[in-house]
């Protein structure tokens, strides 16, 4: 079916659609989620890893795949109970939850319940991620069993044991004065906000499932960095902690080119659509899938490179070392060579690489619309949330949200900041996010957050939790200047921004930015993103 652009259709803002109980969506599959980008073959679409099979080794890019926004599941019929939501025609618990005696419970941290249903963890274990073990992801800590951030956890603040006074709230470890809004339609979780597209409902946690979600880290510009290495692998957050790569995917999409000073590891695909003057140059490169590169320019290495599978190449390789292609070498006939490029086998023909990396003015997220159809429509009045509450005079530390549609003209007070969302949120930003700022998802809730305008910050910043990150999802309209540590647990959309941190970044999800310039970056990219979702119709 041919794909839907953003400009071509109307998109309102609502978020008051329910489905079959509420819920988060991603829900867990054997098969990794079953996504067609990031899982071994080919990122962000039809897989044109099958040009193998292709004399021209045409490759397809983004592809013909569903939507980025595509259309809410029916619902089932009987409706789902207990907090089960109706996943391709039968009922679930959502991503993270077991159900137990007859009702959906959270087990991604529970030591009594820890990844199902009486599973109870010894002493001396924490339930991290749904297994027990020895110690917890970094930036949690360990407390009576469970993995909690000393940051924002109102019972555990600072330190283990440290609770908050009732009219308190955890704000980077102190308590200090919080805003608790509640509402009584938050059953579950409550309902899935969601977005219309033309005449298709849309929910938010499916935007972009089977397009940018399906990235590790994409560019629509060129990808550099000058110091430290980086590392973009995968695993499945609702299979247990971080330890490794332990799935496949991990893919990388480049619309520019790619010039990297320092050892580059992607353990899926590697995609460089290039340009007329760079396409790939590095200092060691380890890719464990295929290795796409156009267009005709010079492939230049320096230090040991390894292909885990075919590479395909516009142009000719030049290596000052070992570069190793496990699979067949792709390239149109003619092209030469350095003597340290090895093969299994050659096959010569065209070779095209469209940028994978869908960034066209009609393809990205209109962010700014939707921020601005969201400040007359949304839920604020409901529960009495001041829009102007963290603006630069504010002092508010700490706001708890209920389920619901709301919007912040800006957070940009000078004190640190904690949002807890306590269910589904979709949260619409006005202007800038220039504050020290974590996002707390509890691991029943979701959270979509929306800025018209920078992420510009020089503290550290955390979005959401590495225990459950699937539930998290960053959109950004203008430019991302952090002058500290970053760590999202979650995905990031920041089609327009230039990435240039100096600081570490790590990411438990996955990234699609404008240019990529960071150093010690770190992608785990979570297969759990793209996991098939619920309906969010009624």
């Amino acid at each position: 079916m041919s794909r839907p652009t953003f400009t071509a259709l109307l998109v309102l803002a609502t978020g008051t659609l329910t489905a079959c109980g509420g819920s988060q969506g991603h829900v867990g599959s054997g098969a990794d989620g079953g996504a067609t980008g990031d899982s071994g073959t080919d990122g962000g679409g039809s897989g044109a890893d099958s040009s193998a099979g292709d004399s021209s080794a045409t490759d397809s890019g983004a592809g013909d795949g569903p939507s980025w926004a595509p259309p809410s599941p029916a619902a089932c019929s009987p409706a789902c109970s207990g907090g089960e939501v109706c996943v391709a025609g039968a009922c679930a618990c959502p991503v993270y939850q077991s159900l137990c005696n007859g009702q959906c419970i959270p087990t991604v941290g529970d030591p009594g319940n820890c990844g199902g249903c009486g599973v109870t963890c010894s002493a001396s274990e924490v339930c991290s991620a749904g297994k027990c073990a020895a110690t917890c992801l970094p930036g949690l800590t360990a407390c009576a069993g469970q993995c909690v951030d000393t940051n924002t956890d109102n019972a555990n603040c600072g330190a283990c044991n440290t609770p908050c006074g009732a009219t308190e709230g955890c704000v980077w470890g102190t308590c200090g004065p919080a805003t608790v809004k509640t509402s009584a339609t938050c059953s579950n979780g409550g309902p899935i906000p969601t977005i219309t597209v033309g005449s298709e409902t849309v929910c938010l946690d499916q935007l972009g499932a089977s397009t940018f979600l399906t990235w590790g880290a994409c560019t629509c510009g060129n990808f550099a960095t000058d110091a430290d290495n980086v590392v973009v692998d995968a695993y499945d957050s609702t299979k247990g902690p971080y330890t490794g790569p332990s799935a496949p995917g991990g893919n990388v999409g480049v619309n520019g080119g790619v010039n990297v000073n320092n050892p580059m590891s992607v353990s899926g695909t590697l995609r460089v659509a290039g340009t007329s003057q760079l396409s790939l140059e590095t200092r060691g490169l380890t890719v464990g899938g295929d290795l796409h590169v156009g267009p005709a320019a010079m492939v230049s290495s320096e230090g040991q490179t390894t292909v885990g599978g075919d590479a395909y190449a516009a142009g000719g390789i030049e290596a000052s070392d070992p570069f190793t292609i496990t699979g067949a070498l792709h390239q149109p006939a003619g092209a030469t060579n350095s003597m340290n490029v090895t093969y299994g086998s050659l096959v010569p023909g065209a070779v095209q690489v469209p940028p994978p990396c869908a960034c066209g003015a009609a393809d990205v997220v209109p962010i700014a619309s939707l921020v601005a159809h969201a400040q007359a429509t949304n839920d604020d009045n409901a529960i009495g949330l001041n829009p102007d509450l963290f603006g630069n005079s504010g002092q508010t530390g700490r706001l708890d949200l209920p389920c619901g549609t709301y919007y912040l003209s800006s957070i940009e007070q000078p004190s640190e900041v904690v949002i807890a969302v306590h269910g589904r949120v979709a949260l619409y930003v006005g202007g800038d996010i220039a504050t020290q700022i974590a996002f707390a998802v509890d691991p029943t809730a979701e959270l979509d957050v929306f800025a018209s305008g920078q992420l510009s910050i020089n503290q550290p910043v955390v979005f959401g939790s590495p225990d459950h990150p699937a539930l998290v999802r960053v959109f950004i309209a203008g430019g991302i200047n952090v002058d500290a540590p970053l760590t999202v647990s979650g995905f990031l959309y920041a089609p327009n921004a230039a990435y240039d941190l100096n600081e570490a970044t790590t990411v438990f999800g996955g990234l699609f930015v404008g240019d990529f310039g960071a150093r010690d970056v770190s992608v785990h990219y979570d297969r759990a993103l793209v996991a098939p979702g619920p309906s969010c119709a009624h």
